[in-house]
């Protein structure tokens, strides 16, 4: 995917996690298409009709209707995503979520930074890994 059209789906029910979330990656690469979605639900039905897919999805595991384990074996079951990059980014830090999330095809996976000047440098980290542009 050419720079300017680099995007990331967000996917996480907790809309405080949301926009700290977004906030970090607008300090991390501005100019960045970012779209939040709030379930797993969301995630499949956006997939199936987006004319493009996102540059990385950041996936939560622990969503009220569809969870990130089931997003993960969906859409990885699906020939048209396994490529796709899909980094967890949870409140989780027990081994067995990392471990069942990379078993289901997580690209990465990442405990939720407690301050949000280290989720802002896990964001330019992110960045600089799966898409490709370095940032300050």
């Amino acid at each position: 995917m050419a720079d300017d059209t680099r995007s990331i789906w967000l996917v996480d029910d907790d809309e405080d996690d949301l926009h700290l979330i977004q906030a970090a990656f607008f300090r991390a690469a501005p100019d960045l298409a970012i779209k939040a979605l709030q379930d797993g639900d969301e995630v499949l039905a956006q997939l199936l009709s987006s004319p493009e897919l996102p540059s990385l999805i950041m996936l939560d595991l622990n969503m009220t209707r569809t969870g990130g384990f089931q997003v993960l074996e969906a859409v990885r079951s699906d020939e048209r995503y396994r490529q796709l990059p899909i980094v967890v980014l949870t409140t989780s830090t027990n081994p067995a979520d990392q471990s069942r999330s990379k078993s289901l095809g997580a690209s990465d996976f990442y405990s939720k930074p407690d301050h949000f000047d280290a989720l802002t440098q896990l964001c330019k980290q992110l960045v600089r890994h799966w898409l490709s542009k370095q940032v300050d």
